[in-house]
């Protein structure tokens, strides 16, 4: 392959690429083309993917585990009463919330480190599984907490609206120093 432009050193975030043609070489036909054939980019890294089932998840009384394929776990936790809470502990700059939207889900309210990041309505006219409901870069580096609370259902929604936490994608999880009896 050859390589026509290369860039480096743009700011951290989102950069857009625009390509426009400006002119041809003198020496090409009548007709001459500009094409593209791929653009080769650093990408948002991978997270690690923390089931529910991790240590660092942590619901209040009445969530239930609800069997569904096509979820990124076994059972995703599931909860339709107003002020229901699911918290997860993470290290890192980076935390992304992964659920289902559908026609019977509820809207949530995002909190980190007890400051509002707003909220996410997770109605669709139809279920979509797996869907990244939320994300928040940019966080300090340390241990942060994300708390997903159970706020509201949308006009359009179903009589009864679950929120559903199938997944939290993170830099990783704290860990803690292991103790032994002899331990002073």
């Amino acid at each position: 392959p050859q390589g026509g432009f290369a860039a480096t050193g743009s700011r951290a975030g989102t950069d857009t690429t625009e390509i426009t043609w400006t002119d041809k070489n003198r020496a090409a036909g009548p007709t001459s083309y500009r094409t593209i054939d791929a653009s080769d980019a650093e990408g948002v890294p991978t997270l690690p993917r923390f089931e529910e089932t991790d240590p660092n998840f942590s619901f209040g009384a009445g969530w239930w585990r609800w069997t569904s394929a096509g979820q990124a776990g076994d059972a995703p936790p599931v909860r339709s009463v107003l002020g229901s809470t699911g918290i997860f502990t993470f290290t890192g700059t980076t935390v992304h919330w992964v659920g289902q939207t559908g026609p019977d889900r509820a809207i949530a309210t995002i909190f980190i480190d007890s400051v509002s990041f707003g909220t996410v309505d997770t109605y669709a006219p139809a279920y979509h599984n797996q869907q990244g409901l939320f994300t928040a870069t940019g966080l300090g580096t340390g241990t942060h907490t994300i708390e997903i609370t159970w706020t509201d259902k949308n006009p359009a929604a179903g009589p009864t609206s679950y929120l559903t936490i199938d997944a939290i994608d993170a830099e990783g999880v704290p860990t803690l120093p292991r103790l032994e009896e002899t331990d002073p």
